[in-house]
């Protein structure tokens, strides 16, 4: 089910003063926010036959913790394995220049294969695997509510759902306190 279709499976169950703030989906799970409540709305089925509605009350949320591991530029490990390949396929092909035969075509075949790998490698490191947003809804204990991962890119709705539970955190009346004598 797509995000859209989501967006219209909670519109119904919003309250008359209830707010939608911002939506985030992630493959056949959306996340819908409101002023009041926080909806997880999934997919299920190899046609997307069941639809799954979770829904949380801001006020029973004590606070949220946000994990965000970045992509690196590189994978400096990957890029020196590539490096290190082609050095060698470069050396393979160079002997080839030196031998007859059937060692020829042998030191030919290792020479390309391990080239192309190195090519592979350096393409594999310069692309490394997007980065990840861990998003914690928990319980003012400190145990955990709800668990949700994220895109990199969707960093900004976390931090938006923080701050919704920040402003929703019902605080004890402040009493005034001495302190000394």
């Amino acid at each position: 089910m797509p995000p859209k279709e989501h967006a219209e499976t909670v519109k119904p169950l919003l309250g008359e003063n209830e707010t939608a703030i911002e939506m985030v989906s992630t493959g056949h799970e959306s996340h819908f926010l409101t002023d009041k409540r926080f909806f997880s709305i999934k997919t299920q089925g190899r046609s997307g036959e069941k639809t799954v509605v979770d829904t949380l009350q801001l006020p029973l949320v004590g606070g949220t913790k946000i994990r965000h591991e970045r992509s690196p530029d590189y994978d400096e490990d990957t890029v020196i394995s590539g490096a290190i390949s082609l050095l060698v396929a470069l050396f393979a092909l160079g002997i080839s220049a030196f031998v007859d035969g059937a060692v020829l075509g042998l030191t030919v075949l290792v020479g390309l294969g391990v080239g192309i790998m190195g090519l592979i490698l350096l393409i594999e490191g310069y692309n490394p695997e997007s980065g990840n947003v861990t998003l914690e809804l928990q319980h003012e204990s400190g145990s955990v509510i709800k668990k949700i991962e994220l895109e990199e890119d969707q960093l900004e709705f976390a931090e938006t759902v923080s701050r919704v539970v920040s402003t929703t955190i019902a605080r004890p009346e402040q009493v005034p306190r001495t302190v000394g004598n």
